[in-house]
């Protein structure tokens, strides 16, 4: 029997050459592309009739043709050919989990859709998507996807946490903590677990129970700088100051940010330390530029008695936001203080009619026009202020002081705003002051 050079068998035992079909040939039962006049003329192999080419693979009605054929991979790596739909939707969502990891939340929405639309049992493409929507401060849908992967996964702790972590954003609290509660009993040395539940705790003002959560996170994440700020606030509102203080120098020293400045500040401000917390804001004020940082600040001024530097921040304010409302009544009251009158009734002019609640800033101006002697439009301004505020007390009080300065004057038949009739009104303009 005639051997070729490398001794494989060149003729078959019956004498007759057969040449071996092409991979095309035996694949998809193709002719191979003609390389030669002498190849178009050979016989089809007797191979075939013993090795038939398998079936190209059938689509169902409900599947789409791109499907079942196969599509190109997400990730642009490999396909999905002929996979079963619940490989393709799993490949889909680990595309969707590696878009997640690059921040192209946009990509991982698409990988998302398509592969719960291909396996609705796809938990991993169910908790992706509510990751990003929750990422997207939508906390609704992303509660809806996260119900869904629960329910296909309920021992997945880090889910139970994201989980709590949508439900805080509806303002479902209590769901939060049992949550949070279910996290820790699955893993309870994630720190992150207690971090959730502790601030679910506090929005709930269960101070005393947030303060221990944050103990634990504390005792596995000693360099978490949130943790200390939080336990700082959950110490501040149970009535510890030193210890908020203290907690939140300490974030400080971890990650100086403006967060953790105007954080200390407030406490400053609650224990006293004015000079401490206009120095927190002003280091605040170097990071970021919140209107809160000029407010708080401004405070601090005004217990420091610089009227004059609290009003420069309130001004600072009002310039960024003419609809910070709280700015424009506490500059309002810095104003009666310093016995800038008329500048605190032209401000008012200005603010008063596009304030929702203008009570603060009628009485303010109230104030001005008696102190300036001016009482029916004190008493019109402090009868407009019990109109939006009916059970100010201040409001009313004032109303019936400037209603008895009105009948006096009327009595006299004086022209109202005469400076002589401030004598008979001097001590209802001390009990003002």
């Amino acid at each position: 029997m005639p051997l070729s050079s490398n001794s494989a068998r060149s003729t078959p035992l019956g004498g007759r050459k057969v040449e071996a079909p092409s991979y095309q040939q035996w694949l998809f039962g193709r002719d191979a592309p003609a390389s030669s006049p002498a190849s178009e003329t050979k016989p089809s192999s007797p191979f075939s009739a013993h090795f038939p080419p398998p079936p190209r693979p059938m689509r169902s009605n409900s599947v789409s043709l791109e499907l079942s054929l196969g599509q190109s991979s997400p990730t642009g790596v490999g396909s999905v050919l002929f996979a079963p739909l619940s490989d393709a939707a799993g490949f889909l969502a680990k595309a969707a989990q590696l878009s997640l990891a690059r921040k192209d939340l946009r990509h991982t929405i698409s990988c998302c859709n398509q592969a719960v639309a291909l396996a609705p049992d796809c938990g991993l493409a169910w908790k992706q998507r509510g990751v990003v929507r929750l990422q997207a401060g939508e906390a609704r849908a992303a509660l809806e996807d996260l119900n869904m992967a629960v329910r296909l996964d309920p021992t997945d702790a880090r889910l139970l946490e994201r989980r709590a972590a949508a439900r805080h954003g509806i303002r479902d609290y209590v769901g939060a903590v049992e949550d949070a509660t279910d996290a820790i009993q699955a893993e309870g040395v994630r720190p992150e677990f207690w971090r959730r539940r502790g601030l679910a705790k506090m929005m709930l003002e269960d101070y005393t129970s947030a303060a221990s959560d944050y103990d634990q996170a504390l005792r596995l994440d000693p360099q978490h700088a949130g943790s200390w700020r939080n336990r700082g606030a959950a110490r501040l509102n149970l009535g510890q100051k030193k210890a908020a203080e203290g907690d939140t120098s300490k974030a400080i020293k971890l990650h100086p940010n403006a967060c953790n400045f105007m954080q200390r500040a407030k406490i400053r401000l609650e224990t006293g330390d004015y000079a401490g917390a206009a120095r927190d804001c002003t280091q605040a004020l170097k990071m970021s530029d919140q209107a809160d940082l000029w407010v708080l600040r401004a405070i601090a001024k005004q217990h420091l008695k610089d009227l004059p530097g609290a009003v420069a921040d309130l001004d600072e304010v009002i310039k960024r936001d003419q609809y910070n409302y709280k700015a424009w009544e506490r500059r309002a009251q810095i104003r009666l203080k310093q016995g800038h009158y008329e500048h605190l009734i032209r401000e008012c002019n200005e603010a008063i009619p596009a304030m929702p609640e203008p009570g603060e800033l009628l009485c303010c101006r109230g104030q001005a026009y008696y102190r300036k002697g001016d009482y029916k439009s004190a008493y019109d301004d402090f009868e407009s202020a019990l109109q939006h505020e009916p059970e100010s007390a201040l409001a009313r009080k004032l109303l019936d002081m400037s209603h008895q300065c009105v009948k006096q004057l009327e009595s006299w038949k004086l022209k109202l705003g005469d400076p002589s009739c401030l004598t008979e009104a001097v001590s209802a303009v001390q009990l003002i002051n």
